[in-house]
């Protein structure tokens, strides 16, 4: 198991076994290697990643296996091919492993929707690092943002730290190691985005918030995990 700690561990590691969810798996990617410029997705979806940037992402070792190590002049991440099954109108899980490198920046984990701008809906999703908080946001098909931010310190620079968040059409949830620490009313349909989705940068410009430092074992689900599947998530081996 690794460095999670629940009372309810025994629970927890039955889920971590069984591994059966009433959400859907849509996308895994491990970050164990980019082979011919390519991140594999493991979840027989088919959303492998195509590698952009200055540089491929050194392979490190990481929570689960290996990791890859994102370095700040090199602007890169993965465009997700087949990205349209991500749209997830009526709620979603996306977690990571992350190990931000420097604290005083918003970099993204998982993007497929930009800065507000222009008239509504600001359709898509995005899962990002800001200012050692992680932050879920998305646009409704009625033209709403919705947005929310762990506390100012839950995920510090330089360590080690599971990211969850999760939106069942009622909440936007925000796990950090398996701890729910936001958990902010909300209601709406996500507004479909037409545009790829960026693993570890922005779907615009790529200098903006490309993500810097180390990242594992990245997932999608099509639906809200519940706590305990979260921490069998994070805690399995």
């Amino acid at each position: 198991m690794r460095r999670i700690v629940r009372p309810c561990a025994v629970v927890c590691v039955l889920f971590a076994a069984s591994r059966v969810y009433g959400a859907e798996l849509v996308a895994h990617w491990p970050m164990e290697e980019v082979k011919d410029g390519t991140l594999a997705d493991v979840s027989g979806k088919g959303h492998d990643g195509t590698l952009f940037g200055n540089g491929t992402p050194t392979v490190i070792d990481g929570i689960a296996g290996k990791a890859l190590e994102f370095k700040p002049e090199a602007e890169g991440g993965f465009t997700i091919a087949n990205s349209e099954a991500l749209n997830l109108p009526d709620g979603l899980t996306v977690m990571a492993w992350i190990k931000p490198l420097d604290g005083h920046r918003a970099t993204e984990v998982l993007c497929m929707k930009g800065d507000k701008s222009g008239d509504p809906p600001w359709s898509g999703w995005r899962f990002r690092f800001a200012w050692t908080r992680i932050m879920f946001e998305f646009g409704t098909t009625d033209g709403r943002e919705c947005s929310t931010l762990s506390p100012e310190w839950s995920v510090p620079a330089g360590f080690w730290s599971h990211v969850a968040a999760t939106y069942d059409g009622e909440a936007i949830r925000i796990y950090v190691n398996a701890v729910l620490v936001a958990d902010q009313a909300v209601e709406g349909a996500l507004a479909p985005q037409k545009q790829p989705a960026i693993l570890a940068n922005y779907i615009g410009r790529k200098d903006a918030y490309p993500f810097q430092g180390a990242m594992d074992d990245v997932k999608v689900f099509a639906g809200a995990l519940s706590q305990d599947e979260i921490f069998g998530e994070a805690s399995a081996k």
